[in-house]
Order: structure tokens, then sequence, then C-alpha cells
């Protein structure tokens, strides 16, 4: 077979072994990013609830029992400043739940011997 003959057929030869090859990777893998999860509170999410003008609250409500993944360095706080949420929404995006009572915060309760 002459080297003209053989060109076109190794060159459709070998785009369909690139076809192939593309096709059988496996397709990109998903992931549970929570930017994209409607359920768990972002920044945006919080500007948006503020826009929308629900109650301060109601919007710590929500960031006290949703999942949340808040981008707090100080310069990300700037946006929700800008955007009119409140000191204490964004108090309440730096708190963490799970953080124990602040000293001072609860009334200690002491017995009179008797």
């Amino acid at each position: 077979m002459s080297s003209r003959r053989l060109l076109p057929l190794l060159v459709s030869e070998l785009i369909i072994t690139l076809a192939i090859a593309v096709s059988a990777q496996a397709p990109p893998a998903t992931t549970s990013d929570s930017a994209s999860d409607p359920n768990v509170l972002t920044n945006q999410s919080i500007i948006e609830m503020a826009a929308a003008k629900l109650l301060e609250e109601v919007i710590i409500t929500k960031i006290q029992t949703s999942k949340t993944n808040f981008d707090l360095p100080t310069p990300a706080l700037v946006e929700p400043h800008n955007s009119r949420v409140s000191v204490n929404v964004v108090k309440a995006m730096m708190t963490p739940k799970n953080a124990p009572p602040r000293r001072g915060s609860q009334k200690s309760v002491t017995k009179e011997k008797t």
C-alpha cells in the first residue's frame, strides 16, 4: 500500500481512537459545593434576605438553625455592610453555632446557706 493511501486511513484511525478515549473518560466529579447548595447559607444568601427586607430576627434565626458557609475575612465583610446587612446579622454570621456562652452572659444563681 502506498503512503498516500495509508495516510488517510491512519488519520481516520487516530480520530476514532481519540474519540473513544475522550468518551471513555470519567464524568467530572460532582462536588457538594456549599455555594451551589440552596440549603447552605452564604454571604450572598444573607445579602438577598436583607434586600428582601426580612426582619433581622428572622435572618439571625435562619443563621442559627441552618448550615452555613460564610466568607468572613475582613475584605469579605465589606459587601454585606455595603448591602445594608445589619450589624447584628453580621455578628450572628461571625458567631460559631457551637460556641460556648460568653462569660458573664448568663446570670449565675447561687443558693444561700440556711
